[in-house]
């Protein structure tokens, strides 16, 4: 995929409907979903099936393969090494990286109170009813919108279905990123609009990356 105005046009377009649409759902989970399904959560003591909470270490396992393959790329590009899947790799890794400074921004200016008490004795919804965006607060403690690790692991999906042709490779992903989401909402970690702002911002962040690489998969002539 070439890096001409139009295509770059059409990438704009399709992220501006994904946020506009991302925008509508969270929306509407915040007033209607949001927090039924955080007190039927906790009603029900869901999170007590521990392999909820497993599910939720799936994304963190990722990021030291992420940051293991930054000086291996260099290395193999030095010595004149790469081959064609050194470019999706690199890709890959930007991918994760970017999407990460970004929730990490995204969180400082939402400033969303959490679920449940986590840090600092922080108030939240099921310690004393604290609910809702508290602009710009800074604290880890108020840092629940947008979710880092469905930001994280729709990223890497998104890279993968975009670079490889492998329909096995995307499978897998899409389901990592399913278990995931399940593991996320059903230990009361973060609400559902969370997990949704958190696919847009992985999704986009991804999206923009291979483009940039020009590695889009309809386009591309190696069969990765």
């Amino acid at each position: 995929m070439t890096n001409s105005p139009r295509n770059l046009n059409q990438a704009l377009q399709q992220s501006s409907i994904a946020l506009l649409l991302t925008i509508l759902l969270v929306i509407i989970c915040y007033w209607f979903v949001d927090k039924p399904v955080a007190f039927f959560v906790a009603r029900h003591h869901i999170a007590n099936f521990i392999f909820l909470k497993w599910f939720t270490y799936i994304p963190a396992a990722f990021l030291p393969l992420v940051l293991l393959s930054y000086p291996i790329l260099i290395i193999r590009f030095c010595k004149r090494l790469s081959k064609p899947w050194d470019n999706a790799l690199w890709n890959i890794a930007n991918s994760a990286v970017i999407v990460y400074f970004v929730v990490s921004l995204l969180k400082q200016a939402f400033g969303r109170a959490w679920i449940a008490t986590w840090v600092d004795n922080n108030p939240s919804l099921l310690s004393n009813g604290t609910y809702g965006f508290h602009w710009f607060h800074g604290s880890a403690g108020f840092a629940s919108f947008p979710s880092g690790h469905s930001a994280m692991i729709i990223a890497i999906t998104t890279a993968i279905w975009l670079i490889f042709k492998n329909p096995l490779l995307k499978i897998t992903f899409s389901i990592l990123s399913l278990l995931v989401t399940i593991g996320l909402i059903g230990m009361n970690y973060h609400y559902v609009s969370d997990v949704i702002a958190g696919f847009f911002v992985g999704w986009v962040s991804a999206f923009f990356v291979i483009i940039r690489g020009n590695l889009l998969v309809n386009n591309n002539d190696n069969h990765l």
